[in-house]
């Protein structure tokens, strides 16, 4: 027996096209999970390490002073409030639901 590979051998050995539909059914949504809580971790390490670099900064900063003898300084408010969020108008929530139901328009009307 010899240890060639043919074409013919190579054909046999894969799967067939049904299989692959299959598989990729299976792994789509897996993926789509995995990667949208890998996004939202992505996002909260990236935050707390903003909020540690800032709190860092300030204490040397504070260390400094109190070395040098001077006054030091009060917390700054931004260490007490949530950085994600700001002051919205009404005009952004109006904004908003109206391009949403645009968008539920369009795609009621692209599959119906």
């Amino acid at each position: 027996m010899t240890d060639t590979l043919s074409i013919s051998t190579l054909g046999s050995s894969a799967p067939p096209s049904d299989d692959v539909v299959a598989i990729i059914g299976v792994l789509v949504p897996i993926v789509a999970i995995v990667m949208g809580i890998g996004i939202a971790m992505l996002g909260l390490w990236f935050d707390f390490r903003k909020k540690r670099e800032m709190f860092q900064l300030h204490h040397a900063e504070r260390m400094a002073a109190i070395e040098k003898g001077i006054d030091v300084p009060p917390l700054p408010p931004e260490f007490f409030r949530d950085f994600k969020k700001r002051n919205v108008s009404p005009t952004v929530y109006l904004r908003r639901g109206l391009m949403w139901l645009l968008i539920g328009l369009a795609v009621t009307a692209a599959t119906g």
